[in-house]
């Protein structure tokens, strides 16, 4: 807003010309003498003399107005392009060609353990068995997934999830039988489970209450992978579930962010060393 006497308010934003602040002066002068206008404002652009305390107003609600369009904007562009809504777009896509469209083709997204094709290795990790499975999975997607991308940002959920779901499912065909076939990304999200946590592993004062609050969820669902994995041989024969495929994803994931750390570490020593 220009501070300069005479200004021309024809170029003011027409809600703001609407405030309270502008209430008209009685003519002959206000409470220090200052010759009022015949009306509160003018659109017509002429030049009148304003009230110092109606500019500041004026000012401040101008200012207050580009900050919140600016706000809106930036945060429609940043949820609009998002890694964890382009995974959650990708399952769901293939959910509904699998399960709503009956498109046959996606069978051959799925892992088949006898005859396994090197694209399955990551196609697998999109499909899922029903939707019980898929709910399940999406919901954890979405909490842990936008969790690991606030810390690793976009490239660091992407690669993650690709990472921890090609490792889950190699793993599976190594130690299960020929006669399996794996779908789901609970793999995948059991590294992002990992990394989420690890993630929030750092000196700072919210990191007791951090960890405390998501420390003994991952504790729990790890000690009871590892219990069924032991009782069941990998696969709950009653449910399905590849418990194998949990375990490796969630190694996966402490070997990323060890192996992450190890590297940033290195090269921060290398840079003092210069």
């Amino acid at each position: 807003f220009p501070k300069k006497k005479g200004a021309d308010y024809a170029s003011l934003p027409e809600n703001a010309l609407r405030t309270r602040a502008f209430a008209p002066l009685p003519r002959g002068g206000g409470a220090r003498g200052l010759s009022a206008p015949d009306s509160p404002l003018s659109l017509c652009g002429e030049r009148r003399q304003c009230w110092p305390y109606t500019a500041r107003k004026l000012r401040d609600i101008c200012c207050r107005q580009a900050q919140s369009q600016n706000y809106r904007k930036n945060r429609r562009v940043v949820e609009r392009f998002t890694t964890v809504y382009l995974l959650l777009m990708i399952n769901l896509a293939l959910f509904s060609l699998d399960h709503l469209a009956k498109v046959h083709i996606v069978k051959w997204f799925y892992l088949n353990h006898r005859h396994p094709k090197w694209w399955q290795y990551v196609t697998a990790m999109f499909c899922h068995n029903g939707w019980d499975h898929l709910s399940n999975n999406l919901f954890m997607l979405y909490v842990f997934g936008k969790m690991v991308e606030e810390e690793e940002g976009s490239w660091g959920l992407g690669l993650t999830y690709l990472l921890c779901g090609i490792v889950s499912n190699v793993v599976s065909k190594v130690f299960l039988a020929a006669n399996y076939v794996t779908v789901g990304a609970s793999g995948a999200i059991f590294g992002l489970i990992v990394v989420g946590l690890l993630s929030k592993a750092r000196l700072s004062w919210r990191m007791p209450v951090e960890m405390l609050s998501v420390g003994p969820f991952v504790y729990q669902h790890l000690a009871k992978e590892i219990q069924m994995a032991r009782q069941t041989g990998g696969v709950d024969p009653t449910r399905g579930t590849n418990h194998v495929a949990h375990l490796a994803g969630a190694a996966t994931a402490g070997a990323l962010v060890w192996a992450g750390r190890s590297i940033g570490d290195r090269l921060s020593r290398d840079g003092k060393k210069l």
